[in-house]
């Protein structure tokens, strides 16, 4: 039975040793997985290695450039980018405005934006120096150009828009929630919906504080930092880790005192599966 088991194992996971380090899970063009074997390749991972991170050959979209979405942004580079500028792509004109704000916000540095392939995408040119900041917005907002989106742009395709399983994905979600499927919106990420709520709270109140409830996933506290209008970042959101009762008090007090952007609170949370009491 052991050797039976130990065989299905390595069918179904085939990459775990060393030498698979920085490897797509599964071998697959459009994997969002890589291998990182050992604890130390993640040590190495969050701490920035090089030794690991230019290994990698996949990574979750919003945290790793994939190569077809990388080859889209060179691409981008050699037709139109002054010596000393990077470019970036993203899936609208809106988002590319918002990481041009995002870039100026944080640098002062100046961009410009375009479109290509009729329109399909829309790109930022920036100094080199930004391209951290840039992708420091690709990853927060989560507002990304997918993969299969790049290649089809490479290639000189239309990517296909899926207005009909769109359409049947919010049919499913409606009845599952007992709503109108107009009331359904898709993101192209998680991080693309939970900021698009923030951006809906800060129209109503730009100058407002945000309050953070509970240990969140990284990016939704970024959100509510890097991402707001309000600064310093310290006073754009209130940071609750524990979620205790006592903090309960005091964001009870807090919002006696002023009006509050909002709430975020994770059920349950990421990594640490917390609930705070609601």
């Amino acid at each position: 039975r052991g050797s039976a088991l130990s065989m299905t194992s390595l069918q179904l996971v085939s990459r775990w040793r060393g030498e698979d380090l920085g490897q797509p899970i599964p071998n697959e063009r459009h994997a969002v997985s890589v291998c990182l074997p050992r604890w130390r390749d993640n040590v190495g991972y969050e701490e920035g290695d090089p030794a690991v991170t230019g290994a990698m050959r996949a990574g979750y979209p919003r945290f790793f450039f994939h190569p077809d979405t990388a080859d889209l942004f060179a691409t981008i580079e050699r037709m139109l980018a002054q010596p000393g500028k990077c470019a970036m792509a993203f899936p609208s004109e809106k988002v590319a405005w918002r990481c041009a704000e995002f870039i100026y916000r944080e640098t002062g540095s100046q961009t410009e934006i375009g479109s290509m392939c009729s329109g399909q995408i829309h790109f930022v040119l920036m100094p080199i120096a930004a391209r951290d900041t840039a992708k420091a917005y690709w990853q927060h907002a989560g507002e990304i150009v997918p993969s299969r989106m790049a290649v089809a742009l490479l290639e000189s395709r239309k990517a296909v828009d899926g207005t009909r399983e769109k359409q049947l994905l919010r049919e499913r979600v409606a009845a599952l929630q007992g709503s109108s499927a107009e009331d359904v919106y898709l993101f192209p990420s998680g991080m693309a919906a939970v900021f698009t709520a923030y951006r809906l709270l800060q129209r109503l109140r730009p100058e407002a504080r945000s309050i953070q409830f509970g240990f969140p996933y990284v990016d939704n506290l970024k959100v509510q930092q890097r991402l707001s209008r309000v600064r310093p970042v310290e006073q754009a959101c209130s940071f609750f880790p524990r979620g205790t009762e006592a903090d309960i008090d005091e964001v009870a007090r807090l919002a006696a005192n002023e009006k509050l952007l909002g709430l975020f609170v994770e059920l349950p949370g990421n990594p640490l599966l917390g609930s705070p009491n609601v």
